[in-house]
């Protein structure tokens, strides 16, 4: 039975040589098989053969399966068994790749601080940032933006991720750890010129956004180190300074002397 060429260009197209896939067919056509009966049948020179099985048994293509007078029979793999085997070499080498290029991804993107410059842009990743998070999380938001991130800052409670938030305005989160609610959100509001989202994510990715008054926003996505360290620095330093006026007698009334650094009144 003659080889069809398009079998070979087949097996060619997944890694076999054409020495090698006319073997392979040969021997699935008639099996089993001498090496030298695999040559004659498939027109490979008879002294190119015996490289070609050894080969072929190498890549488990083809097995011995037992000797007689003319020398040692062998048998082909059949193609479903052949298609399975190639298709998960295929499926475990594009794993490596993406494993291999998602490590490299990460360590590259620890460098880079990547832009946020609309609303849905930055709640998105933001919503993002929550959802993967696996240890804790420092949050310090508005009202606006806290319709949209609660239900996931819920579900990362719910996972038992540590979290405080710091809370501009009034508000009624219960049930998901300390909710600290700043006390000057109007002068902040004023100062800043807007309104302003911080979120870091297990010490590893922060995030950084202000939704200016005129509608527009900028901000921010890093894994960078240094950016996601002053951060969460800003975060827990008020949060500091929120617990020590909560016990504080009489409170502090002039918060706008404080806040000038400036001078020492």
């Amino acid at each position: 039975m003659k080889i069809r060429p398009t079998a070979i260009e087949a097996l060619t197209n997944i890694g076999f040589s054409e020495y090698e896939a006319k073997a392979y067919l040969a021997l699935l056509m008639h099996q089993p098989e001498t090496p030298y009966e695999m040559a004659k049948k498939s027109g490979i020179p008879t002294s190119k053969i015996y490289e070609v099985v050894r080969k072929l048994a190498e890549k488990g293509y083809i097995l011995p399966v037992t000797d007689n007078e003319d020398g040692r029979l062998y048998a082909a793999m059949e193609t479903d068994e052949l298609a399975s085997k190639e298709t998960q070499k295929i499926v475990q080498s594009l794993e490596t790749v993406s494993k291999t290029i998602a490590d490299e991804k990460a360590k590259s993107n620890e460098h880079y601080i990547w832009p946020l410059a609309t609303s849905e842009e930055a709640l998105a990743k933001a919503g993002q940032m929550i959802e993967t998070a696996e240890r804790e999380l420092l949050i310090a938001m508005w009202r606006e933006e806290s319709i949209s991130l609660l239900p996931h800052i819920r579900q990362a409670s719910a996972r038992g991720v540590r979290i405080a938030v710091i809370h501009y305005g009034e508000h009624q989160i219960e049930d998901i750890g300390p909710v600290y609610r700043h006390p000057i959100e109007n002068t902040i509001y004023e100062e800043k010129g807007g309104r302003i989202l911080n979120i870091v994510a297990d010490r590893e990715q922060s995030l950084t956004a202000t939704f200016w008054t005129n509608g527009q926003v900028e901000g921010g996505w890093t894994r960078n180190k240094a950016f996601v360290t002053v951060t969460e620095d800003y975060i827990r330093h008020d949060i500091y300074v929120l617990k020590i006026e909560q016990r504080l007698e009489p409170k502090i009334t002039d918060w706008s002397s404080l806040r000038n650094v400036f001078t020492d009144s």
